[in-house]
């Protein structure tokens, strides 16, 4: 944040390697880390079905339209190709089972 007024700002300075490098390596770090936070969430959920089926619990069943999910996995995936869109949303995918969510 720049404490100048913003007719006395000036035009944008050109970023060096260096920045972008820190970028990369921040956005890498980003992704690893949403990947584990995926996987952990997976994780618990297995862990809170085990611990429901062990405590005698009837397990909740649940009826997925295919097809629905299909048509909404197929139009989120024709968004982020849209032109325009950066390869970043590309990266980070979601799981298809509504139960892992």
């Amino acid at each position: 944040m720049s404490c100048e007024r913003p007719s006395q700002r000036s035009a944008p300075r050109p970023r060096s390697p260096s920045l972008q490098t820190d970028d990369a390596n921040r956005s890498h770090a980003l992704q690893g880390t949403l990947q584990r936070c995926d996987r952990a969430a997976r994780l618990v959920e297995q862990l809170l079905t085990l611990s429901r089926l062990e405590s005698g619990a009837a397990p909740t069943l649940v009826t997925v339209d295919v097809n629905a999910a299909a048509a909404v996995r197929a139009s989120e995936a024709a968004e982020q190709l849209r032109p325009g869109r950066s390869g970043e949303a590309l990266r980070r995918r979601k799981p298809l089972n509504p139960r892992t969510r």
